[in-house]
């Protein structure tokens, strides 16, 4: 008889942990770190506006102004009081000359 419960089964992806890890990188400069932990988090499952947030923050500091305006806005139609994120879709557009 074949045992067949010996397959390689990938443990879950923790968005928490990901946050948290993107948020250490970049707090220490650590941009493109971050943005691939946010990138991870927001695929593994329902994209939380602090991710999105954070993700927008990233892709601004690192100059990927098209990809920090389309997080930005996904922050912002979410939540349309959010004034730091609607700060930082207003410098996006500003840099990209919109």
């Amino acid at each position: 008889m074949t045992d067949t419960t010996t397959e390689c089964i990938e443990p879950a992806v923790d968005v928490y942990e990901l946050y948290r890890s993107a948020e250490q990188h970049f707090a220490e400069g650590d941009v493109r770190q971050a943005i691939r932990d946010l990138e991870s988090a927001a695929a593994a499952g329902p994209t939380a506006p602090a991710i999105q947030r954070l993700l927008a923050r990233a892709y601004f500091k690192s100059a990927a102004l098209g990809r920090a305006e389309d997080a930005a806005r996904h922050v912002v139609t979410a939540d349309p009081v959010d004034a730091h994120t609607t700060h930082l879709l207003g410098r996006c557009l500003l840099r990209q000359g919109s």
